[in-house]
């Protein structure tokens, strides 16, 4: 009889933000940008995409323990 094991499994998904900024070049804005997503997160951009990238585990020892 097989031993059966327990796994931890991961779902990676992404989302995608956006908003128009002003900035004097893209590197600019993408800076202002990054520090508002840091400082307001995801509420001050509109919502663009989302989906699902990958799944992966890794073995988290025999099932019970």
């Amino acid at each position: 009889m097989a031993i059966r094991k327990s796994y931890r499994v991961f779902i990676h998904e992404w989302f995608v933000y956006s908003a128009v900024i002003e900035a004097e070049s893209l590197e600019a804005a993408i800076k202002i940008a990054d520090a508002q997503f840091e400082a307001e997160g995801s509420e001050s951009f509109k919502y663009w995409n989302s989906g699902r990238d990958d799944s992966h585990g890794d073995e988290a020892g025999e099932a019970g323990q």
